[in-house]
């Protein structure tokens, strides 16, 4: 009879232990499957981090409350053993194995839950609610340190490491003589830092997210609204990157049929068409739709549309709505930059609220989720380190960058330089004369870039030699493309009828030539490039122009 009700016990605890409370709070409350956003994990944190404070807590309590009745069942079953419910006079060996067997079958449920097909959570709180049951003054003892580590570094995965280590040691003291419950330690902090291991990884690396608990004051929005101007490649990857992170997304693309084929088929026929869209994106071609009650408006349009595009929603926008930049471009007729056009059309109130996000960053790439880094600027810190955290995902790795001239710059002039690579390309020179063009041309782009009050280090960085390599090399991008057809002869108007999708170097070209001649800055690449779009110049007489310039020093006192 007995060995029936221990392995009625054990199968019980593993199987309340298995009930998934962070997947049914996502399908029942938000109708999303919470392993599809953030760490895609069903414990508490991740459920904090993408459906906010409410229902994050219910997701802690369910899971301690299944762990803790595990061990209340058990404890009634068996009553001879040193719990909340059992005895600590008449302590029965047998009895507390089975209880710690009950346990360990439930923070085990968590961790490899049979609804999940054995997937799971990290078994912190149903541990927590284990432990309770057998050794209380254990449990207040490390969650005061478990408290104290997040509110010292927001490392949750570092707080719940290090108490799990501590809890061996605990229970030596606590329950010294009680090999059951020591032995269920051991094991219990096995468990949880096997399923910390790539938390580890991450803060090892310094590349772990921190948490951001509600402390007074600082109270954390549940979802927040996100509007996503621009049904692009870019536009597409960025909006879905974002729902997947559980806001509240809606993209505008504005053709209207688009649109409606988006949010039927959930997919983009046009661009990335092998993206399936999550169910959280929302798609219209209702510029006021997408507006509403949105918190960020993220702006993924070509640039020359950039000032048409500010114009129709400026009076949609509220004075607190944060805006980014996606568009990497200069205007052409004013030789302004993205941000330049964005506070010149809105009010001054709107500078503190107006960020960018420039990098190596191809949309196919973003969209198949393969490890990308950017970079976010503002003219507030503030804005920028909110900006961070908004887009922060395990795949897309954001720093910040103070100089935001210097991170619009650099993304706007890499692609004229991409476009002399793919010239070399087409005209069939080789990895010499590659290699020569982008770092020339790097020291083009930090030339302008100081003479227009950049930081020369930021042309170093992501924005500037990062999204460089990635444009003058990859197979996705544009405007390497349209430099080798260039190179193989053909004409700027054939290039454009053969394609739909904007290669911004073509108009930033001339807009670059502009600005050097304005400032009175050497830049005889971007000289090259647009003589060879604009006026039809043979690209092998731009080489031999190239080549034949007086010799010169490489690295100068002013710039590079």
């Amino acid at each position: 009879m007995e060995i029936f009700k221990s392995i009625f016990a054990i199968i019980a605890g593993y199987l309340l232990g298995s009930i998934p409370f962070g997947l049914i709070m996502g399908k029942m409350g938000y109708g999303i499957d919470i392993r599809e956003f953030g760490s895609g994990n069903v414990g508490a944190t991740n459920v904090f981090r993408v459906l906010g404070t409410l229902p994050g807590v219910l997701v802690l309590v369910g899971d301690f409350l299944k762990g803790a009745l595990s061990l209340l069942l058990t404890s009634y079953l068996f009553p001879n053993a040193p719990t909340l419910l059992g005895s600590h006079e008449q302590v029965v060996l047998t009895d507390a194995i089975v209880v710690v067997l009950a346990g360990m079958a439930a923070i085990l449920g968590h961790s490899w839950s049979i609804y999940l097909k054995f997937s799971g959570g990290k078994g912190v709180a149903t541990g927590a609610g284990v432990l309770t049951v057998l050794a209380p003054n254990v449990t207040g003892i490390l969650f005061l340190i478990w408290l104290l580590i997040v509110m010292a570094t927001r490392y949750v995965s570092l707080a719940s490491i290090t108490t799990a280590f501590i809890l061996p040691l605990l229970m030596l003291y606590f329950q010294a003589g009680n090999y059951p419950y020591i032995l269920f330690s051991i094991l219990a902090t096995i468990v949880i830092v096997y399923k910390h291991k790539a938390n580890i990884k991450r803060l090892l690396a310094g590349e772990e997210l921190k948490f951001g608990i509600s402390f007074p004051g600082k109270e954390r929005k549940v979802m927040e609204r996100i509007a996503v101007i621009g049904a692009g490649s870019w536009g597409t990857a960025i909006s879905t990157l974002l729902a997947k992170k559980g806001f509240s997304v809606t993209l505008w693309a504005r053709d209207s049929d688009l649109a409606e084929a988006m949010q039927n088929l959930r997919r983009n026929p046009r661009y990335l068409p092998e993206l399936l869209l999550p169910k959280n994106l929302y798609i219209t071609g209702d510029l006021s739709k997408a507006l509403s009650k949105v918190e960020i408006v993220t702006l993924a349009v070509p640039s020359h549309a950039m000032r048409s595009i500010i114009r129709m929603l400026k009076d949609e926008l509220k004075s607190n709505i944060l805006i980014v930049s996606l568009t990497k471009g200069i205007e052409v007729d004013t030789l302004m930059r993205m941000s330049e056009i964005i506070q010149g059309e809105l009010s001054s109130t709107f500078q503190v609220n107006i960020g960018v996000l420039s990098g190596p960053n191809h949309a196919e790439e973003v969209a198949q989720e393969i490890p990308t880094a950017t970079v976010v600027s503002a003219f507030d810190k503030g804005l920028a380190l909110k900006l961070q955290e908004v887009f922060m995902t395990p795949y897309f790795r954001v720093y910040t960058n103070p100089d935001v001239v210097g991170v619009e710059l650099g993304g706007a002039t890499k692609n004229v330089i991409a476009i002399a690579v793919g010239i070399s390309d087409g005209l069939g020179y080789g990895d010499n004369t590659k290699a020569s063009l982008m770092t020339r041309g790097l020291a083009e782009m930090t030339r302008l870039g100081v003479t227009l009050g950049a930081r020369s280090l930021t042309f170093a960085g992501l924005s500037g030699v990062g999204d460089l390599i990635a444009t003058c090399t990859s197979r996705h991008s544009r405007n390497r493309a349209v430099g080798e057809k260039l190179g193989r002869g053909m004409s700027l108007s054939q290039i454009l009828r053969e394609t739909t999708m904007v290669a911004e170097g073509i108009r930033t070209a001339k807009a670059v030539y502009q600005l050097a001649q304005k400032y009175g800055v050497d830049m005889p690449i971007t000289k090259s490039v647009v003589e060879v779009i604009y006026f039809g110049k043979d690209p092998h007489d731009c080489v031999v122009e190239l080549m034949s310039r007086g010799p010169t020093e490489e690295i100068k006192e002013r710039g590079i």
